[in-house]
């Protein structure tokens, strides 16, 4: 157990056996923690049913499963309009005829974004959208007769066997972690007809890259009472970092944030209390920059040694002992904190 111990000589003494563990526990490495987006998103894919009359041979849609990487990681940079999923192949169970008479207006998308985003269904306000392709991973699913086009002679079609290709494409600035849970997403309607069904296999987790961070421990070490020199003074500090690893290239700015998990004592030295079943009283943490300086807790601190090509840093800060009170009893000495990672 961590330590401050009082000895009575000709004074009170105050040392720590094994020093203050101080845990910054990681919090999820993107500012939003993340995104459940529960239920359907159904989307419609629909023949104009103002002015086509639509009959099908049987009762029962075709079902088209969609099986996706169920972990996707894109670039920070990824411009707007880009692909960043193509999913496999994927055929119909079931392969419905069904015949129209009447115009065709081919694919309409209520949700569509803006005009260069046709036929794109924006997945909740992700900032993504799914596209639909058949017969091959290029040919936009439309009205399977042509945009704008008339079958006035009752002829059945259908898609067959031909494959579908779903497509994720980033429509707008998106969130940092994504997760599209499994179930329909789509339907094919002719008129008032469901022809298919477009399902996903498996739930989504969709997340831009970040860097690397790991849990910390701070131990303190042995200190001496004389590092105490009264109320509002603190001990030798301690050095700790927060190492950022792996970080990717397009990344242009890191802001971390440091959350006590107990009580912030004096805002402007930036001291948090000891955690509940520490026995030591009088004494409290200071956190620090690498200058000494004391660190704004709860708020995003630039880091200014990043830069946007990626690699490894270090974010150098220091923790201290700080007396709160007139009388700083001994005892186990511990607290922890949170820490927050940002990226732009």
């Amino acid at each position: 157990m961590n330590m401050l111990r009082n000895e009575l000589t000709n004074s009170y003494w105050l040392a720590i056996n094994k020093g203050l563990e101080m845990n910054l526990n990681k919090k999820p490495i993107y500012k939003y923690v993340k995104t459940l987006f529960f239920g359907a998103f159904i989307s419609v894919i629909i023949i104009d049913d103002a002015a086509a009359t639509c009959t099908s041979n049987t009762a029962t849609p075709g079902v088209v499963n969609f099986t996706i990487n169920e972990n996707i990681i894109i670039p920070r940079d990824t411009p707007i309009g880009e692909i960043i999923y193509t999913s496999p192949a994927a055929t119909s169970v079931g392969h419905p005829l069904f015949s129209c008479t009447g115009d065709y207006t081919g694919l309409v998308s209520t949700g569509s974004v803006q005009s260069n985003f046709e036929y794109i269904f924006p997945i909740g306000e992700t900032g993504l959208g799914f596209k639909f392709y058949w017969h091959n991973s290029t040919t936009n699913l439309v009205n399977i007769y042509g945009e704008g086009k008339t079958n006035t002679n009752g002829q059945q079609v259908g898609f067959g066997s031909s494959p579908f290709y779903l497509k994720i494409i980033k429509i707008r600035p998106t969130l940092d972690t994504i997760e599209i849970p499994a179930g329909s997403i789509a339907n094919y309607l002719a008129g008032e007809l469901t022809i298919l069904r477009f399902q996903l296999a498996n739930k989504i987790n969709i997340t831009q890259q970040t860097c690397t961070v790991s849990n910390i421990n701070v131990p303190m070490g042995v200190q001496p009472a004389s590092g105490f020199q009264g109320i509002n003074t603190r001990m030798a500090p301690r050095d700790f970092a927060i190492s950022l690893n792996n970080c990717p290239s397009g990344i242009n700015s890191v802001k971390y944030r440091i959350d006590p998990t107990t009580t912030i004592i004096n805002p402007t030295k930036s001291v948090v209390t000891l955690q509940s079943n520490s026995t030591a009283s009088g004494v409290g943490v200071q956190i620090l920059d690498a200058s000494s300086n004391p660190l704004p807790l709860g708020v995003d601190n630039v880091f200014s040694g990043y830069a946007a090509t990626g690699g490894n840093y270090s974010i150098p800060l220091k923790a201290a002992y700080y007396q709160t009170g007139y009388i700083a009893k001994g005892g186990s000495a511990n607290t922890s904190l949170t820490f927050t990672m940002t990226y732009q």
